[in-house]
């Protein structure tokens, strides 16, 4: 199962995404950021198996929010590959309120074009 807290710090590294704060921290200062940026919270889908983000991130705007999904969708791809000719990844951004509010998804489909059955790959004579 991927977890998005094994990309975050590679997905946000190079993007102000805020402090990132542990979730016992975050139920505590809800009530107090009156100023502050909105949290958002990353779940997300290898193969269908839910991990869920119970830090969140915070995110001054929706721009943000997609970026950041959509910069976690390779990583999380480069994590587990190759793992079969087939495989999905999904990011679900929840809001605080706990509605999803983005979701991006990534494909990844390969198939041969000739008989493997074998499972060799043949050499071809190159042309001089």
């Amino acid at each position: 199962m991927t977890h998005f807290g094994q990309f975050r710090e590679a997905a946000f590294r190079s993007r102000d995404a805020g402090e990132q704060r542990p979730s016992s921290d975050i139920r505590m200062q809800n009530n107090l950021r009156e100023n502050s940026m909105p949290l958002y919270f990353f779940d997300t889908y290898d193969q269908g198996e839910l991990s869920r983000d119970e830090q969140g991130i915070e995110c001054s705007s929706k721009s943000q929010v997609q970026t950041n999904a959509l910069d976690a969708l390779p990583d999380m791809a480069r994590e587990v590959l190759p793992d079969g000719p087939n495989h999905s990844f999904r990011v679900e951004v929840r809001s605080e309120q706990g509605r999803v509010v983005f979701r991006a998804r990534l494909d990844l489909n390969s198939e041969w074009l000739e008989d493997t059955r074998d499972n060799e790959v043949n050499a071809v004579p190159r042309a001089n």
